[in-house]
């Protein structure tokens, strides 16, 4: 359900979309995730990688399932 991850209706067919809930099925409980999968493509578009160092750096903390949701979708 798009409410569980921040998002509204329309957002659905969005790569964003399909990010927040890619993070959502990793963490398992209702979040805004639409805020952070955004944060993580304006990171990726910016020319950050994908390594646990490089996302360590930027400030993020449960590193391994944002690398494993990344993965999933091929954006890593």
């Amino acid at each position: 359900r798009p409410e569980d991850v921040g998002a509204k209706p329309e957002d659905r067919d969005t790569t964003l979309f399909q990010l927040a809930c890619e993070l959502y099925r990793e963490f398992g409980r209702p979040g805004n995730y639409m805020a952070l999968a955004s944060e993580l493509l304006s990171e990726l578009n910016k020319g950050s990688r994908c390594s646990e160092k490089a996302l360590l750096k930027l400030g993020y903390g449960n590193i391994k399932p944002i690398i494993r949701a990344l993965k999933r979708l091929k954006l890593c």
